[in-house]
């Protein structure tokens, strides 16, 4: 019993992480990423599985194999009839985005808030467990790190969501004003200027459930801006690896737009693409905060050094 409680406070406890995980370098911050989304499996598993339950609401397709084999028992109809009507598709639209440039868009979006409850429940609740478990595993179940984490975290993260929903909010009412104001003279680049602003907000925010987890942070109006100043100062930096990341989603929207051309539409090889795709954009996030915590803890210890030796 003693032993349960010891695991259950060490997984409650903060925990420094790895040192070998600071890496100062862009690439070296994107292989660690990319190292520790791959040793994810199951988390990538649980964060799928939860993605076709409650934002695909795919219970009704599963359970369709189960009312198709009751409905041949009741009506005595030749078992392929029954296997047919087991797998075929609903006529609902695909839970992805549809077309090259949607699924491209879909791929480099960078979200600040959305109105959404399992927005609000992934970057809210899960993030800080997430983020925790990339920073600093520890040797117990994933659940339980998952559940720890979120616990410890949820109440500081989604009062850091609530001062993205503000800003999301400012930031579209100015960009309308700009918009105004400039009456075209941007050339048609307006569209790519506010995508560019709302890209660095989101990875500030981005930055800032990174460095919460890291550094233990409990204000979190301090942090955004620490955050802020923390992606301008080394803007360089930040914004290579964000602009790779984007990079990589847009390649896999294109990539995932080609296979579904080729597939059709309503076709199981359609499934099984989607579901490919929302694999895809899991393993880039996890990617993308595993490296976001390297390249914040490459570049403190990085400083940390400099102080010391002057």
């Amino acid at each position: 019993m003693r032993a349960g409680d010891d695991q259950a406070d060490d997984l409650l406890e903060w925990h420094p992480g790895p040192p070998e995980a600071a890496r100062p370098g862009v690439a070296g911050a994107l292989v660690w990423g990319a190292r520790r989304a791959s040793r994810s499996r199951l988390l990538i598993i649980l964060l799928w599985g939860l993605d076709l339950l409650l934002v695909q609401r795919a219970a009704p397709l599963l359970l369709q194999p189960l009312r198709s084999w009751e409905a041949w028992r009741a009506s005595g109809e030749p078992l392929p009839a029954a296997l047919a009507a087991a797998l075929e598709l609903p006529a609902a639209p695909a839970p992805w985005p549809v077309g090259i440039r949607a699924l491209v868009a879909a791929g480099v979006e960078a979200p600040i808030w959305a109105p959404d409850p399992f927005f609000v429940l992934f970057y809210g609740v899960l993030a800080g467990g997430i983020i925790a478990w990339l920073h600093a595993p520890r040797p117990a179940a994933l659940v339980a790190q998952l559940g720890a984490g979120s616990g410890v975290y949820a109440p500081r993260l989604l009062r850091l969501l609530l001062i993205a929903a503000l800003v999301s909010w400012a930031l579209l009412r100015l960009g309308g004003i700009v918009a105004e104001i400039a009456g075209g003279r941007l050339g048609g680049l307006e569209p790519l200027v506010l995508w560019l602003t709302l890209g660095l907000v989101a990875t500030t925010f981005d930055y800032a459930r990174v460095r919460t987890i890291a550094r233990d942070s409990r204000s979190m109006l301090l942090e955004a801006w620490r955050s802020a100043r923390f992606v301008v100062r080394h803007l360089p930096r930040t914004l290579a690896l964000q602009l790779v990341l984007w990079a990589a989603g847009g390649l896999l929207g294109l990539a995932v737009a080609g296979l579904l051309s080729l597939a059709g539409p309503a076709t199981p090889a359609a499934l099984v693409i989607g579901q490919l795709w929302v694999v895809g954009r899991i393993w880039i996030r996890l990617t993308m905060w595993g490296a976001m915590l390297s390249l914040y803890q490459g570049i403190a210890l990085q400083r940390w050094s400099r102080e010391q030796t002057t």
